[in-house]
């Protein structure tokens, strides 16, 4: 909630491996490139490895924001209010067509 900085994953790789690293770091673009509401991060997992051959495995994960309890009470709220008028209207009016016929 104060947006401070908690930590980091701690990341056990194993014998004779180091830790991997961010590969890379980007929100989507839209379409078949992902939500621009999202976060995406692909990560190396797998160090150096024992012969230096780089980083053999990777990691892609997506960071999305959810909404708190009592944004979604109040969008409920907002839309209940809306529908009650939207139906009073809707009564009146087939009240008064009624009422003329």
């Amino acid at each position: 909630m104060t947006d401070a900085f908690v930590g980091s994953i701690p990341i056990d790789p194993g014998m004779g491996d180091t830790a991997g690293g961010l590969w890379s770091l980007e929100y989507g673009t839209g379409g078949l490139n992902g939500s621009p509401n999202v976060l995406y991060f692909t990560d190396g997992i797998n160090g150096e490895g024992i012969n230096g051959n780089g980083e053999r495995s990777g990691l892609f994960g997506a960071i999305q924001a959810v909404p708190e309890p009592s944004t979604l009470a109040l969008s409920g709220l907002a839309l209940s209010v809306f529908g009650a008028g939207w139906w009073r209207r809707r009564r009146s009016a087939r009240a008064a067509a009624l009422a003329a016929a």
